[in-house]
């Protein structure tokens, strides 16, 4: 959470981009993704992604947070002041989540108070462009509950005319300890984003996007030594007003249970059962006359899933996982996954693994619109990687290198249709990926700073006129597309990231160099870019902190979405 708090990114998924190799994720303007084909914060995940951006899984404490006809993750909808960590799983990660998780899985850890405790925050940032961020969270935790509320108001004027975003986020929970080792936790969010896109600078034209989303669940969980267990409930409905006419209601309600039993030393079986249903309306769909204007659809989902960990003595450790889902429509399928990592001694670890992932298609695909198609197959994905990481120096320094080989078929994508077709363009199963990478990972700690320092010992050392020191970090992916080359999917990525302190003063420094990179569907048009981030963040007095950020200090002049000018430089404070 600390790591979030300084950080000079405007949105927290940006953050999670700039920390983990093999993830890239677009933006097209300061802040705001919207809705729609024309959205931004699109994923890519090892060069895996899809026209809909539904192959990466975003979930928010285990509950996916998607929308229920397109299948895409709402990322203006995910509450950003009560994240702890996030959990980034790179590679088809069904056997976890199921469909949705063909390239990988986004899960947003809320942090719970802990028992006698109570906080109040406020934040308040102007900047460039007229933007603003006004942020408001209070908790109180005790030894039988907890509660937490908040609120965060994000809005911007934009760089470019006819390019406003802003957006009001709300949530609240409430924990209750049953008994030592049972929680229950009940969660409720809202949002509410309203985006305006100016289209391209090749062919302005103004697009309006309204989006309002509610996201409640309830989640009992059991700790003891030999057993643990959690079962969750979730039910999230949205409403989408477009300005060219197009208007939807959509939901998605579900369930998940899994046990982890420690049967003997050295084993552990983790195995659970998960249920969603999901579906909506919409119109106009395409046709004035088409019988599926506001008309419900729905689907359903189950899915089993077991998985198998063992210590073979003290330095191999095997695991092996299977999930058998069903879709409503598409049948059952299987998604097996393989792993072992051996010990080198007490620093150093090599490890392997084989995963197997996939999608369904989504309602909008099959029916919606005049490119819908519904003859779409389930796509699917492979995935086989080695890894080496170790430990040097009393953990001062930690070094992680992956190499990975992913593939991938029947992936879906708008394209031309086979003559005489109409309408010209489908939605077909139309690509497959063949995708080689390498994947670096190093951090060097200098001086005695903690990667999750208690803040009680971060006010004396503000005190005493110093914060803890440096830390030093690099990570870089190579993606080499053998196939076909899908957008978004840089073949360099190269991010730094230096966090020191001059007495009182922290200073968090960003470099990110981007190559290689397509920034269209049709794979034509190739984006090179270096940005540079600054945080710079001063402690007033004991409670009250002084925050100035600047994002792309060099003005660099670049488009991640092919006639979408990124924003030049943008200072707040």
């Amino acid at each position: 959470k600390t790591t979030l708090q300084n950080s000079p990114q405007s949105n927290i998924l940006q953050e999670a981009e700039q920390a983990t190799p093999g993830l890239f994720i677009t933006g097209k303007g300061i802040m705001g993704a919207g809705a729609g084909p024309l959205s931004s914060g699109k994923i890519s995940m090892r060069g895996l992604m899809s026209s809909s951006n539904s192959s990466t899984q975003v979930l928010i404490d285990g509950v996916p947070m998607m929308m229920g006809l397109f299948g895409h993750p709402l990322t203006d909808a995910i509450e950003q002041t009560n994240v702890d960590r996030i959990e980034v799983l790179r590679g088809p990660s069904s056997l976890q989540y199921g469909g949705s998780a063909l390239a990988g899985a986004i899960n947003f850890i809320s942090l719970n108070p802990a028992p006698n405790t109570q906080n109040m925050m406020a934040a308040t940032q102007w900047g460039s462009c007229g933007t603003v961020k006004r942020s408001f969270s209070a908790s109180l935790g005790k030894e039988k509950y907890f509660l937490q509320a908040g609120y965060s108001h994000n809005a911007t004027d934009g760089f470019r005319d006819n390019s406003a975003f802003t957006n009001d986020d709300y949530f609240f929970r409430f924990g209750v300890n049953i008994t030592k080792h049972i929680q229950r936790v009940i969660s409720i969010y809202r949002s509410n984003a309203t985006t305006n896109d100016p289209g391209s600078i090749d062919a302005p034209s103004l697009n309006t996007t309204h989006v309002q989303r509610t996201l409640a669940s309830y989640r009992l969980t059991n700790n003891y030594q030999k057993l643990k267990s959690a079962l969750t409930l979730y039910y999230q409905e949205g409403i989408n007003h477009f300005s060219d006419g197009w208007n939807s209601k959509d939901y998605m309600g579900g369930g998940r249970l899994e046990e982890q039993f420690y049967i003997f030393k050295g084993n552990s079986i983790l195995a659970g059962a998960e249920a969603r249903w999901y579906g909506g309306k919409g119109s106009p769909v395409g046709f004035p006359t088409s019988t599926l204007n506001d008309i419900w659809i729905r689907q359903t989902e189950q899915g089993a899933f077991v998985v198998l960990q063992q210590k073979a003595g003290e330095q191999l450790s095997l695991n092996a996982g299977l999930r058998t889902d069903h879709h409503s429509l598409f049948g059952y399928t299987t998604s097996p996954s393989l792993g072992a990592t051996y010990s080198l001694g007490k620093s150093t670890s090599v490890r392997g693994l084989f995963s197997r992932g996939f999608r369904n298609p989504t309602i909008g695909e099959l029916y919606y619109f005049p490119i819908a198609n519904i003859t779409l197959k389930t796509e699917k994905a492979g995935n086989f990687e080695l890894g080496v990481s170790s430990r040097l120096l009393s953990d001062r320094i930690s070094v992680d290198l992956t190499l990975f080989s992913t593939t991938a078929s029947d992936l879906i994508f708008t394209v031309p249709a086979p003559a005489g077709s109409v309408p010209p363009v489908k939605n077909l199963n139309a690509k497959k990926v063949s995708n080689n990478g390498l994947e670096l990972s190093t951090k060097l700690l200098i001086g005695d700073m903690n990667d999750n320092p208690d803040a009680n010992d971060k006010d004396k050392q503000a005190d005493n006129g110093t914060f803890s020191t440096a830390r030093f970090s690099v990570n870089y992916m190579y993606l080499q597309q053998n196939e076909t080359p899908l957008p978004f999917s840089p073949k360099h990525k190269l991010n730094i990231q230096l966090q020191s302190s001059v007495r009182k003063l922290l200073i968090n420094l960003e470099y990110q160099y981007i190559s290689g990179m397509y920034t269209d569907f049709t794979a034509i048009t190739k984006s090179n870019y270096s940005m540079m981030d600054l945080a710079l963040i001063y402690p007033l007095m004991r409670r009250i902190q002084l925050k100035v950020t600047g994002n792309n200090l060099f003005d660099e002049k670049y488009q991640i979405m092919k006639g979408y000018p990124m924003p030049g430089r943008i200072l707040m404070g």
